[in-house]
């Protein structure tokens, strides 16, 4: 009877602890988000940047994008909440709000696009993935490459 009573413990302690794990990853996965206030393009539409918007995110401290701006934060969890005050034309009364996403855990970095997002398009065009591209190769396959006993290593 003792050996079966300490054993449940012991499985007990492990699964408590694997659950514990499994919800760290959830709670504690960071993300890169990035916002753009560029002008964006779709479906034969210009929708212009806005002057000046200023940002804020949950655990960051406020900052300000101008046109063809990007703004980092770092966010910590699997919601996504940016205050914004945006500012169209210098004369014009700033737009308030609030941004609620919810981001893939898959993703580790994501780009929002202010000036899609105020337009209302659709969110595959203001929410995306961001994905760094490699960089292009400098080395040229015709280059000639010179060894000689004065090259040294």
């Amino acid at each position: 009877m003792r050996v079966k009573r300490q054993t449940l413990f012991i499985v007990g302690a492990v699964l408590l602890l694997v659950g514990i794990a499994v919800l760290m990853v959830i709670i504690g996965r960071g993300h890169i988000v990035y916002v753009d206030n560029k002008t964006v393009e779709y479906n034969g539409n210009e929708y212009k940047a806005y002057n000046l918007v200023e940002l804020s995110a949950k655990g960051n401290d406020p900052q300000e994008a101008f046109a063809r701006d990007r703004i980092l934060f770092k966010c910590v969890g699997q919601s996504l909440k940016i205050e914004y005050e945006a500012t169209k034309k210098q004369s014009s009364s700033p737009e308030k709000g609030i941004i609620n996403k919810k981001i893939p855990f898959s993703w580790d970095a994501v780009v929002v696009n202010l000036p899609a997002y105020f337009a209302g398009l659709p969110e595959e065009v203001w929410f995306t993935e961001f994905i760094q591209e490699p960089p292009a190769d400098k080395s040229s396959s015709n280059e000639e490459i010179v060894f000689d006993e004065f090259t040294a290593f």
